[in-house]
């Protein structure tokens, strides 16, 4: 679902209500976005340096196919590392795909030149583990080491152009606490793989398809795990 649609059903009824009441020219002062609500994120464009295509075209699916929210809240980057644990959060430290048999994850695709041999033993998770929603319920899917660390760069990146600030939840009520905060990936640039052309096409029938890039090999969506804290197993989430 396109980004779009999705700011609509996220607003509230009142929220709707008022933009109907607006005259246009305020109407067109909200769409720049603000950032300081989920009903008027800003809207970015995020350029795909190489490798991170993986990462992205990741996302991409859990946006466009499994059900993520595309509108998200960057949290203060404090809180990132607590995302990426196993007591609360994505257990992408406890890095599965290193030894997938055991943690009941089925055998990894084999490595590829594109990837630079590199196993898919990196755990690359949505949403970010740099967001509000990261972390606990997150889904994991594998990557090598070089994609994850382009997309440190790319992600950094793209933070920083937009102004995009860092949500502390210990603020939570103070005026002005969210300003800045929210944003959405309005379109990705550069070398996109087959899930992110589909998300800037809003094609939803890549959902349905076996989508597997050349350049890695195997389509991300059949890897897609989440960790159920319950059983303290990881779960089948993927097509």
């Amino acid at each position: 679902m396109k980004t779009s649609t999705v700011l609509f059903a996220l607003c509230s009824l009142v929220g709707i209500e008022q933009a109907i009441a607006a005259p246009a020219s305020e109407l067109q002062t909200r769409a720049t976005g603000t950032g300081n609500d989920d009903c008027d994120p800003i809207q970015g464009t995020l350029n795909i340096r190489g490798e991170d295509a993986l990462t992205y075209d990741a996302d991409c699916w859990a946006m466009l196919c499994g059900g993520k929210d595309p509108v998200m809240q960057k949290i203060a980057s404090s809180y990132a590392d607590k995302h990426r644990q196993v007591a609360a959060g994505s257990a992408a430290s406890k890095q599965p795909f290193k030894n997938p048999s055991s943690n009941g994850i089925k055998a990894l695709p084999p490595t590829t030149a594109w990837g630079l041999n590199q196993d898919w033993d990196s755990a690359e998770e949505f949403p970010f583990a740099s967001t509000v929603k990261g972390g606990q319920g997150a889904l994991l899917f594998p990557a090598n080491k070089k994609s994850q660390d382009e997309q440190k760069i790319s992600l950094s990146a793209f933070y920083s152009s937009n102004k995009i600030k860092g949500y502390d939840p210990a603020k939570k009520g103070q005026a002005g606490a969210e300003d800045g905060t929210w944003f959405t990936i309005k379109k990705f640039t550069g070398p996109v793989g087959p899930y992110c052309k589909a998300y800037n096409d809003d094609d939803i029938s890549v959902c349905h398809k076996k989508t597997a890039d050349p350049r890695w090999g195997y389509d991300p969506a059949e890897y897609a795990y989440i960790y159920d804290h319950a059983s303290k197993t990881f779960k089948y989430q993927g097509k």
